[in-house]
């Protein structure tokens, strides 16, 4: 199945989701710290692109239209292994991204299409999309379930018992690789603020085959990360699904990877990932 197609189905799937293209309710919880005081701040934003009707200035070189949001950094010059600070800069790294993939080689594309190993290329085309169309519907239910869950045990939790976390990457390595996931060690972690550098180790970490205490965590600590993200949060989500998208573009049977795909495609809505 080439990516056009898989492109279409995750658009399909995006319709699906609960409340369609409305906008999730926010509700503020007095004495939390979970994900909806966040929520509630980010609602207060100004929309300064509120009633201009259309897009102002020049034709793009490139893309052949009006770019949508006014992105003044010299794209040429921007950091792609930096975590952006401004929104401004994740929407550069976002059009660097996409100038680059605008001249890509035949074998380049090919490289991230999902194929089932050993079959021939008309059995590929037939067969791969429908599995996967249906494993990706499956995990998008899976991962907004999993955040329910995890919402209901936090909007009830007033104290946490804390333990002492760990400080370095090796130490957190060890410490994902040898200690069970738990919701409150969860609810810690997304209180002292560490859940977005664990996911930029979680990042690191992605290999072809993974440890079954390394997928509890990571899908642990992606049902706890806010909705909507910031603009440096979703770019440490987005760079997690690529790493996982290459995984699966060097034939890794791993459903982790395929999982991840699906929430960061699906739920966050960074479809190109899978391009």
């Amino acid at each position: 199945m080439d990516s056009k197609g898989i492109k279409h189905q995750i658009d399909d799937l995006l319709t699906h989701l609960p409340g369609g293209n409305k906008r999730a309710k926010t509700v503020a919880i007095e004495g939390n710290c979970g994900r909806s005081a966040k929520c509630a701040a980010i609602d207060k934003l100004p929309n300064t692109f509120e009633n201009k009707g259309y897009v102002h200035g020049p034709i793009d070189s490139v893309f052949g239209q009006r770019r949508a949001f006014p992105v003044s950094i010299d794209t040429a010059n921007v950091d792609m292994d930096k975590i952006p600070e401004s929104a401004e800069e994740y929407l550069s790294q976002v059009r660097r991204e996409a100038s680059e993939g605008v001249h890509q080689d035949e074998d380049e594309e090919e490289d991230f299409v999902y194929i089932k190993r050993g079959e021939s290329p008309a059995q590929e085309q037939q067969g791969a999309g429908d599995d996967d169309y249906k494993t990706m519907e499956r995990y998008l239910q899976d991962y907004i379930e999993s955040r329910r869950i995890y919402d209901s045990y936090r909007q009830q939790l007033h104290e946490i018992d804390g333990i002492e976390l760990p400080q370095t990457a090796r130490e957190w390595k060890k410490f994902i690789w040898e200690v069970s996931c738990q919701r409150e060690y969860i609810a810690q972690i997304v209180e002292e603020g560490l859940h977005m550098k664990l996911l930029v180790y979680f990042t690191k970490w992605m290999w072809l085959k993974m440890d079954s205490n390394f997928t509890e965590w990571l899908l642990g600590i992606l049902s706890a990360v806010d909705n909507p993200l910031s603009s440096s949060d979703l770019s440490v989500v987005r760079q997690l699904g690529k790493k996982a998208a290459r995984q699966l573009a060097h034939g890794s049977e791993e459903a982790i990877h395929l999982r991840v795909v699906a929430i960061v495609s699906l739920f966050f809505k960074q479809k190109d990932i899978t391009l």
